[in-house]
């Protein structure tokens, strides 16, 4: 069996989501915000630490990927690792 790990979970929203965001993934859930990288700050979106992974509410750039779809119809992103 291969070794796989879960990196981050990406949720797309729409752009000026971070305060909805913040409110249901921060305050509500209750989950700690992180600083995103300087690089994508721009770009909108918020990220959270849930244990050792990451929740990422925005697109990430230069990173080597590929899409495929659940039986449900979930994009799921897979990241190449380092």
């Amino acid at each position: 069996m291969p070794d796989v790990s879960l990196d981050h979970v990406q949720i797309a929203a729409p752009p000026g989501c971070e305060a909805a965001a913040r409110r249901f993934f921060g305050e509500l859930v209750g989950l700690a915000e992180i600083e995103k990288p300087a690089p994508l700050r721009a770009r909108g979106g918020v990220w959270f630490a849930v244990g050792r992974r990451q929740l990422h509410i925005e697109a990430l750039p230069g990173e080597r990927r590929f899409y495929s779809e659940d039986p449900w119809g979930n994009r799921i992103e897979f990241l190449a690792s380092a």
